[in-house]
């Protein structure tokens, strides 16, 4: 990023419930893109509930705010014990009759303490942009709040996720009330924030159908805390095979896809045994795990989720990647994508209509299945592939999905807005 493109008048503040990689994609994304604003000459402050400094934020050039969530973390647990169940319902039930709206919002007790802490960095830091990344989107709600005590202050408002049609956070399972106090919080985000920016094209499109305005894209950056000059042998599960790995989860929705891909294995493990072996890294989904298990394919490791670095390790033993896909997600990336494309591997993925497809396809990227013709041709695609019979761009560069690059776009839309509200 040149000087020019860098520039934001003022500071800058992020506020990321979870900063950093310890609770998911959803703390990395500002992490990164914080890193590279401030290493562009920005001052950038983050506000976090996260006591430990991110690996992406070590460096040392950033100033990170902490405050405690007051949210009751056994909600969001399985207790296995008598006292836990107690626990578990004592809280669930004061939060039901404390809270309006979903009750799995993890921000829904911080409202005071959030508006405190930003009030306090805003004035004493001179924050002239104050971005907020949610979900949990009560975060979002409570930045409406700061820009009505603060109108000269520039509110950017960062979703990750789908907010009321979402899947997650309660949405589904709210009655009328819980629903329409959700609805009107989305709405007054959406309308009263300088810009909006979104992880998808989905989500600008759901949004749209809330409210017609412009929604900045900022894809998820690829991490160079994932980058090693060498895959590690001692890690391998097994070294003399070609080794699929996926990483991360496998959303309900793509049985079909891992179904066509399991028959086409276990036919490949038949008439080639030993050349294949797959490992599922971190995936929570054990409805998916307790599948790949049943296949009974030999070769198979499943591993628990890995630190960053640890990570990076692993996945540069793989000769191919995996993605599974949900078709109602059409034009979305999935995160791991990002990931992948750093070790210039394959990429192994179903032919669904949409972003992903289009982007392995035209930039010849790996290999596209197709779950409507026969297994048996995906395992001669997929042994054609650990052949070296398919070509793919070693050479493809990931610059498009950058943190710089992202955030060059976000200060070429904020620049019109600072200049607009200085005058």
């Amino acid at each position: 990023m040149t000087a020019q493109e860098s520039g934001i008048q003022g500071a800058v503040l992020i506020v990321n419930y979870d900063l950093g990689t310890r609770g998911g994609v959803g703390g990395r994304r500002w992490a990164l893109f914080g890193r590279a604003l401030s290493e562009a000459g920005n001052k950038v402050h983050f506000l976090t509930t996260r006591k430990e400094l991110p690996e992406e934020l070590q460096n040392g050039h950033h100033r990170i705010h902490h405050f405690h969530s007051r949210f009751p973390a056994i909600i969001n647990t399985i207790p296995v014990n008598f006292a836990g169940k107690i626990a578990y319902r004592f809280w669930l039930l004061r939060m039901r009759l404390r809270t309006r709206g979903t009750v799995y919002d993890l921000g829904k007790r911080d409202k005071n303490e959030f508006l405190k802490q930003c009030r306090s960095i805003i004035k004493k830091e001179q924050i002239r942009v104050c971005i907020i990344t949610g979900a949990p989107f009560s975060f979002l709600y409570y930045g409406t709040l700061l820009k009505k005590e603060f109108p000269q202050l520039v509110l950017v408002t960062d979703f990750r996720d789908k907010w009321t049609e979402g899947f997650n956070y309660g949405m589904r399972t709210l009655n009328k009330a819980g629903k329409a106090y959700e609805q009107a919080c989305e709405q007054a985000v959406i309308r009263q924030s300088d810009l909006v920016t979104v992880a998808s094209e989905d989500i600008a499109d759901y949004l749209r159908q809330i409210h017609p305005r412009d929604y900045l894209l900022l894809y998820n950056a690829v991490s160079p805390m994932l980058q090693v000059r060498k895959p590690s042998e001692a890690i391998n599960p097994k070294p003399n095979c070609f080794h699929l790995v996926h990483v991360g989860n496998i959303s309900d929705g793509c049985e079909v896809q891992t179904n066509h891909f399991l028959n086409a294995l276990r036919m490949l493990q038949t008439s080639h045994p030993g050349k294949f072996c797959v490992s599922l890294v971190g995936c929570p989904n054990e409805q998916v795990v307790q599948q790949f298990r049943q296949a009974e394919i030999p070769g198979l490791n499943i591993v628990d989720r890995m630190p960053q670095q640890e990570l990076g390790a692993f996945m540069a033993t793989a000769d191919a990647f995996l993605i599974f896909n949900r078709e109602v997600l059409a034009k979305s990336i999935p995160t791991k994508f990002f990931d992948y494309i750093v070790f210039k591997k394959p990429l192994v993925a179903y032919k669904l209509k949409g972003k992903l497809a289009e982007l392995i396809q035209e930039k010849n990227l790996g290999l596209l299945l197709d779950h409507r013709q026969s297994e048996a041709l995906a395992a001669d695609e997929l042994l054609r592939l650990a052949d070296g019979a398919i070509e793919f761009d070693r050479a493809y560069s990931n610059k498009e999905f950058t943190s710089e690059f992202q955030m060059e776009q976000l200060v070429k839309n904020l620049r019109p807005i600072l200049e607009k509200a200085d005058h």
